[in-house]
Parts: structure tokens; C-alpha cells; sequence
């Protein structure tokens, strides 16, 4: 029996993810579910950086690739799709060259290997090197461009160029300095976690975060500082309305994983929570349980829902192009269009104005994007604005938020953009967009 390769599983797994994103269209979030569930956690992992790092250099990747060859390849060629992989792995993952050379040439048993094995070679001769920041899909910088100016591109390009940090938000606000000293145990000497916000600590990347102090006691759950904004904003509000209202009937729609769920869950609210699947609801379920909160679970499409009642607030974060997600899933940047944009944008919009009736009078709507694309943001708030005479857009006190305003202040009938070098110094954050309207008290 021929004697298995050392990591050619791994390579195998990002092959294959890579050739469903950038050939078939899925996510990587959707592959990596299909290719690693099998591998062990190390190999796992390392398929997942491969994968990960390509995709963010994939334009510079490219670009080396072809100034070798005397034709150009294929974009779905399993050859180029090696020497992707390949280059990544020698001029970012620095991986010694012969370990590359020899996985990539067993990926393509019965192919090309000549080509590639020429490729590789010229390449380390030429001592070629990929740029210190990669260069942004031409579609999503141009459109940043104008939508959010030359430093936000800029900005962006040095985020794409490394996997961000890891945030945590706590159970209990309370517990931060505690839960900060805990965490800082675990670190090597002169590296600390930082907190952004009150209930927010951010830990250096590369953390197993399932070995981190407070993971199996529920004290805290992974997610992005942005990602906290919509839910934080619904709490304030509330609690700007007085005593009986610090603790309502909440609504948390297409909810899974769960991060918002739990921080509602955790500011005391009566919580339903809706999404479309089942896997993920189960993924929710597993976090309120480890965190010790409770939830109504409902499995559900919201717009064919019939057991809605009325709530005091409701949190739509809803289905987007998730383009501001682009430091922790850089293959999303790869492949939206303006097709992709106007069909989610138009979801948006139904999602939104159909909820509008399960508000009660005061009530209010949280309506959230982790998207950078107007059309999924400020579009959408005065769209509803338009045909809804019967709310208002409000937003509480933003001065203790770690994000600054666009034009220098914040308006609320422009909602709250949230760009992703914010807190640039330190590591910045997702792009984010979020408004809030609230139903006039004297309607039904």
C-alpha cells in the first residue's frame, strides 16, 4: 500500500473548498462543513488557513501565476487551483518549499504536474514575493471607493491582510475586570486583552478559544464588536424607556448562532428566537445551554411565520451579502455582484416591512446588516421610513460606543454606519449597519 503523504489530507480538504467557492459559487462556511468534518482538528485547521489565505491573495496569487505561463489558465483548472493553494502556502504560510511541492504534485496525480512543478520552481528562483497588503476584488474597492471614500479602501486592504482578532462578549458586564485578569494568565508575557466596550474583551488572534478560561462556565461567547452593536442599541433603548420596560417581550429574528439572542437573553428580556434552520437553531440551542439562558426556539421562515404575537422590541439581522464580514470570510468579497446585492436588498425590504405590524405602540425595530453596501444599509431604513408614517427612527446615547459617526454626528434618521476601521489601532471590526425605529405610542 502506497504510504499516505505527511498533510496531503489537509491540502486535499482545501482543494476542495477552494474549488466550491471559486467554481461553484457556495460559501466557505458551507464547504468547510462538508470537507473537514472528517479530518482531525490539526489537519482541520491547517486546511482551513490554506484555504483562508488564498482567497485573500487570490488576486495577487493569480497574477504570479500567469506572469509563468505561456497561456493562461483556466480559472477553474484544478492546476491553477493548486498553484493557488501552493504560492500561499510558500510566501505567506511559509511552509518549507518541499513539503509544498510535494503535496501539490500529488493533488494532481495523472495532471500537469510538469507545469506546476515549473511554476513553483521559476517562482522561488525568482525569489517573488506577494505585496505586504493584497489587492481588493475590483468590485468591492471600487464601489467602497465611492461609497466610503480612498481611506476606508485603504484601511480595508491592510484588514484583508491578516485574520482579525478574537472578541469575546461577556455574560455579565460586571465580570470584565475579573474576566480580564483570567484571560490574561493565558498569554504570553506583555500581551493583554483590551475591551472596547463595557461587556467587550478582545483577545489576540490564533487563541483556541474552547481552552480559554470561561468557555465551559458560559461566562462569555465569541463575537464581533460590531456584531454586539444591534442588540446593545435594543438594550439601551429599552432601558432609556424606564423601569417596567428594562425587561420585555423581544423578538430575535434569523437569530442563529445566537450571539444576539444570549446578549438579549442576558439583559433579562423575554426572548423568542426565529430562524430558518434547523442546524443552525441547534448551534443556538448548544450556546444558550452552555451559557446557562433560556429561549423560545422557533424553526421558521419569518415571512410565513403565523405564531408571531406583539413584542416590545424586535431584532432583524437580516440575510445579507455579509460583505463586512470580508476579514473573517474573505471569500465573500470574491464573488457579490450587484445582482447578489438587489436581490438580497429586496428580501431586506419585505423582511422589514413585514414585521412592522407585530410591534407594539412604542415599541421599537432593530433592523441590522453586517453588509457595507448602502442598498443593505441606509437604503433600507428610509425606504421603510417612506411607507411607514407610523414610526420614527430613534438611537440612544452612541457616546460610549467604540465606533464614530460619518459626518460627525449621529443622526438617527440616517442610522448607525459602522465602518470597519473603526478602532483601526486596534484591529478594527466588522462593517456593520444598524438602525432603529420606533412605533408611534398612540398607534395600534
Amino acid at each position: 500500500m502506497e504510504k499516505q503523504i505527511s498533510g496531503l489530507a489537509a491540502r486535499t480538504a482545501a482543494l476542495q473548498m477552494l474549488d466550491a467557492v471559486l467554481r461553484r459559487g457556495e460559501h466557505l462556511d458551507q464547504a468547510r462543513h462538508a470537507y473537514i468534518k472528517k479530518l482531525n482538528p490539526s489537519d482541520a485547521a491547517m486546511a482551513m488557513v490554506i484555504a483562508n489565505e488564498t482567497l485573500r491573495y487570490l488576486i495577487d496569487i493569480d497574477a504570479l501565476i500567469d506572469s509563468q505561463t505561456r497561456n493562461i489558465l483556466s480559472e477553474d483548472a484544478k492546476v491553477r487551483m493548486v498553484l493557488r493553494m501552493s504560492l500561499a502556502q510558500l510566501f505567506i504560510m511559509e511552509t518549507p518549499p518541499h513539503a509544498v511541492i510535494s503535496t501539490s504534485l500529488a493533488l494532481l496525480q495523472g495532471g500537469p504536474r510538469k507545469l506546476a512543478h515549473g511554476v513553483i520552481g521559476s517562482l522561488l528562483r525568482a525569489e517573488a514575493q506577494l505585496p505586504d497588503t493584497p489587492t481588493m476584488p475590483p468590485f468591492a474597492a471600487l464601489k467602497w471607493l465611492k461609497d466610503w471614500g480612498p481611506q476606508m479602501v485603504e484601511d480595508s486592504r491592510i484588514l484583508f491582510a491578516t485574520a482579525p482578532s478574537v472578541d469575546l462578549c461577556l455574560k455579565d458586564a460586571g465580570h470584565l475586570e475579573k474576566m480580564s485578569e483570567t484571560l490574561a494568565q493565558d498569554l504570553i508575557e506583555g500581551v493583554k486583552p483590551i475591551s472596547l466596550m463595557a461587556g467587550h474583551i478582545r483577545m489576540p488572534r490564533g487563541q483556541a478559544v474552547d481552552a480559554l478560561p470561561g468557555f465551559d462556565e458560559g461566562e462569555w461567547w465569541v463575537q464581533d464588536i460590531a456584531a454586539q452593536i444591534p442588540a446593545r442599541i435594543l438594550n439601551d433603548l429599552m432601558a432609556q424607556k424606564g423601569k417596567d420596560a428594562q425587561s420585555g417581550d423581544v423578538l430575535d429574528l434569523c437569530a442563529a448562532p445566537g450571539g444576539k439572542t444570549m446578549q438579549l437573553c442576558a439583559a433579562k428580556h423575554r426572548v423568542t428566537a426565529l430562524d430558518v434552520s434547523e442546524r443552525r437553531a441547534r448551534r443556538l440551542q448548544q450556546n444558550l445551554d452552555r451559557t446557562a439562558m433560556d429561549a423560545n426556539i422557533v424553526i421558521h421562515n419569518l415571512l410565513k411565520w403565523k405564531g408571531a404575537q406583539s413584542y416590545d422590541a424586535i431584532l432583524l439581522d437580516a440575510p445579507c451579502t455579509a460583505s463586512g464580514t470580508f476579514r473573517r470570510h474573505p471569500d465573500i468579497i470574491q464573488k457579490i455582484d450587484d445582482r447578489d446585492i438587489a436581490k438580497l436588498a429586496a428580501l431586506q425590504s419585505e423582511m422589514f416591512a413585514h414585521i412592522a405590524k407585530w410591534v407594539r405602540p412604542g415599541g421599537f425595530i432593530i433592523f441590522a446588516t453586517c453588509s457595507l453596501e448602502r442598498e443593505e444599509g441606509e437604503d433600507q431604513l428610509q425606504k421603510f421610513l417612506s411607507e411607514h408614517g407610523d414610526f420614527t427612527a430613534v438611537l440612544p446615547d452612541m457616546s460610549a460606543y467604540p465606533i464614530a459617526p460619518i459626518n460627525g454626528e449621529f443622526i438617527p434618521e440616517k442610522g448607525v454606519r459602522v465602518l470597519p476601521n473603526n478602532a483601526m489601532e486596534h484591529g478594527g471590526m466588522d462593517g456593520f449597519y444598524v438602525a432603529a425605529v420606533q412605533k408611534n405610542a398612540n398607534m395600534k
